[in-house]
């Protein structure tokens, strides 16, 4: 595991979000002067002949890690690190996957009776902050598969 420092972060935030206006050199003499920044917080940021106000960016960076913290807390891991949604068995990426399927957040609901609305949503935050890797999961609940399979006439032979 490797850990950047919030000035690193908060770099990476502020070029994304500057990206039009910064030119390649322009993001280097940034960054730059970002590293010589005092450690306290300042709405500005000045190198060559640029200021670049980013007290709106730094809240911004704030408000996401404070987010990111509440969302850890709603979400735990299977051995094979596959994130669940806590006091669940359920994925977090079947979840979205059902969803992005076209299912409502009520035929999820239906096929998982555990799950809250809350949980629903926490799935989604999860999987926008981090996105799955690999192979899609199925966007159809196995339960809904069966429904709409037609084997209902099966029972009454």
């Amino acid at each position: 595991m490797r850990a950047i420092e919030w000035r690193d972060l908060f770099y990476l935030y502020a070029v994304r979000a500057l990206r039009d206006e910064l030119t390649p050199h322009a993001r280097v003499e940034f960054y730059q002067a970002l590293q010589r920044q005092p450690s306290e917080r300042q709405d500005e940021i000045r190198f060559g002949r640029f200021r670049v106000t980013v007290g709106d960016l730094i809240e911004e960076v704030e408000q996401r890690t404070t987010d990111l913290a509440a969302l850890s807390d709603r979400v735990t891991f299977r051995a094979d690190g596959e994130p669940l949604v806590k006091n669940t068995s359920v994925e977090v990426y079947r979840i979205v996957a059902l969803l992005d399927g076209g299912e409502t957040a009520a035929q999820v609901l239906e096929d998982y009776p555990s799950l809250s609305l809350a949980d629903i949503e926490t799935a989604r935050a999860y999987a926008e902050a981090y996105p799955k890797a690999g192979r899609p999961y199925p966007r159809l609940s196995a339960k809904r598969a069966l429904r709409g399979a037609g084997l209902e006439q099966l029972d009454d032979i």
